[in-house]
């Protein structure tokens, strides 16, 4: 069984956490989100998304298990609801996701490219890299239909190195939506996907798949 969750959290509350614990990155609101999210195990979900409304911030995604509502305070909402589709059950699905592609030298990961670079049709390309992603759940859900919706570029805050140095870097990524619909074919192996979901960067807000 899955949950989906809501919650609509004040973005000065998320700021602050964010400021406490790693003020570097506290503007970026993707990184914010991660830092909040992980004070709160009862609540988090993953993968997930979120937007900003007005002074409040909306995230929806997975859990395993019902949230605890009393984990939330200061202005904080959560809902959720069970979600559970059987076999031969129909649904669509929308996805925002950071479709690169790793680049390896001697079997260790060198450097990310957009899965556009190079190509001429970039819908192309990020369709191309989202249906070798979906090979995954073929066995659980019979694809009808694979479309991009929109594609964008963001700027985002990363962080690398150790805790005893560490720097951090502006770096432009690219965000794709798509929809995807079909049917279910095995319940247990669908939801498993969807709470796996796809490609890098989930912790920051990415590649979750949710019912539209």
């Amino acid at each position: 069984m899955l949950y989906l969750t809501e919650l609509s959290v004040p973005l000065s509350a998320v700021r602050r956490d964010a400021l406490e614990a790693d003020p570097l990155v506290a503007a970026d609101l993707s990184y914010a989100l991660k830092v909040w999210l992980s004070r709160r195990d009862s609540v988090a979900m993953r993968p997930w998304r979120a937007c900003a409304a007005g002074k409040s911030v909306r995230i929806v995604g997975w859990r395993s298990e019902a949230p605890d509502p009393k984990a939330v305070s200061g202005g904080a909402y959560i809902g959720y609801r069970p979600f559970h589709l059987s076999a031969g059950d129909a649904v669509t699905l929308e996805g925002m996701f950071v479709p690169i592609r790793r680049v390896t030298r001697g079997g260790t990961v060198r450097m990310s490219r957009d899965a556009a670079e190079g190509r001429d049709d970039e819908v192309d390309a990020y369709k191309n890299w989202l249906c070798e992603r979906l090979a995954d759940v073929g066995q659980f859900f019979d694809i009808a239909q694979c479309d991009i919706s929109t594609i964008a570029r963001r700027r985002v805050l990363r962080k690398f190195g150790s805790h005893a140095h560490s720097k951090v870097r502006e770096e432009v990524i690219p965000v794709v939506t798509a929809e995807v619909s079909g049917v279910v074919r095995d319940e247990s192996g669908f939801e498993n996907w969807l709470v796996k979901g796809v490609g890098p960067q989930k912790a920051f807000g990415f590649g979750a798949f949710l019912p539209c």
